[in-house]
């Protein structure tokens, strides 16, 4: 059960993985990313979300 494919970086098996002081890096820039990906939130108090992840039906 579960998933057959995994990302190269985090993989299950030797083929694809990297030492720890790479994944930090990795890491480490991806949070960099996020953050400055989220910057827009910073000027609103409240951001609203639908509940279902579909269009509403008429």
């Amino acid at each position: 059960m579960g998933p057959s494919r995994y990302l190269p970086v985090v993989g299950l098996s030797e083929e694809g993985q990297c030492d720890v002081e790479r994944f930090t890096e990795l890491a480490e820039l991806m949070d960099v990313n996020r953050s400055n990906f989220l910057q827009w939130l910073q000027s609103y108090d409240l951001v609203l979300a639908p509940v279902l992840p579909t269009p509403v039906e008429s």
